[in-house]
């Protein structure tokens, strides 16, 4: 029987190994997550939102969405396009 003893420095490069592939794992997980579609219900309680205000959102053209059926659905990127478009600037320091 063989018995081979791990080194510190083994150690070590066991772990940066197993850090790197759970930090890919995590971006991978995000991305997959930032691909599905946000529900009304979801999008309202991100926002702290009415439903009537989503709505109102929507019939305003203030972000865009997906109906199917009598679902409503957003992706992440119009959510982003929408925060960004109503952005404003800080008037501190003018």
């Amino acid at each position: 029987m063989n018995i081979k003893l791990i080194t510190q420095e083994d150690l070590q490069e066991i772990n940066k190994r197993l850090d790197s592939i759970l930090a890919q794992q995590t971006e991978k997980a995000k991305k997959e997550l930032l691909r599905q579609p946000v529900s009304n219900q979801e999008f309202i309680k991100l926002m702290g939102i009415s439903s009537r205000c989503a709505q109102n959102w929507r019939d305003r053209g203030i972000i865009e969405f997906y109906k199917i059926g009598d679902k409503i659905f957003y992706s992440w990127e119009a959510i982003h396009a929408m925060l960004e478009t109503h952005k404003v600037k800080s008037f501190k320091g003018l």
